[in-house]
């Protein structure tokens, strides 16, 4: 947590980032806590959660242009870990701001490139939608790609009819 401390540009930031990680470690499973929060000599899965948050509250504009980009890779089996070590070319196109994500790249840098930093890609997968959740930038798009498809009108029923169809079938 010491090495976020580039992250974090405010006494506010810093508290924000506490809180919202408290709410997120709360939704831990009791079975998963120990390997969550690691030991002095294994090192735990809060890693990726909390450098997601802090990389939302120092760059939230160039999250919501990244996050997306990290997650697509991460499901389709490409090394998010290894994307997010050049973070800086991630995002060519769109409102991120070059200079300010070249200073992100350069703050997590050193973070995700010590050999105790531990994420696979079902870690991004699992971190990058409840972590986007606590911003306003990067929740709207996030939703937005995982709505499901609209169902046509002709296959809705009206509500008497969906009523009398599960009372039918009971």
């Amino acid at each position: 947590a010491r090495r976020l401390y580039p992250l974090i540009p405010t006494p506010r930031a810093a508290k924000r980032l506490t809180n919202v990680y408290r709410i997120l470690k709360a939704c831990v499973p009791r079975h998963e806590l120990k390997t969550f929060e690691g030991s002095d000599a294994i090192a735990g899965d809060f890693q990726l959660p909390m450098l997601l948050l802090a990389m939302i509250v120092k760059a939230p504009t160039e999250c919501a242009q990244v996050f997306p980009v990290l997650l697509r890779q991460a499901s389709a089996g490409a090394n998010a870990l290894e994307s997010l070590q050049r973070l800086d070319t991630l995002a060519s196109e769109g409102d991120a701001d070059e200079a300010q994500l070249a200073d992100l790249a350069e703050a997590i840098r050193p973070i995700v490139s010590d050999v105790s930093f531990r994420a696979a890609n079902d870690d991004f997968s699992r971190w990058i939608p409840q972590v986007s959740r606590y911003s306003f930038e990067i929740g709207g798009i996030l939703r937005e790609k995982a709505k499901p498809a609209a169902v046509p009108k002709s296959q809705l029923l009206p509500h008497r009819k969906r009523k009398r169809a599960r009372q039918s079938t009971n």
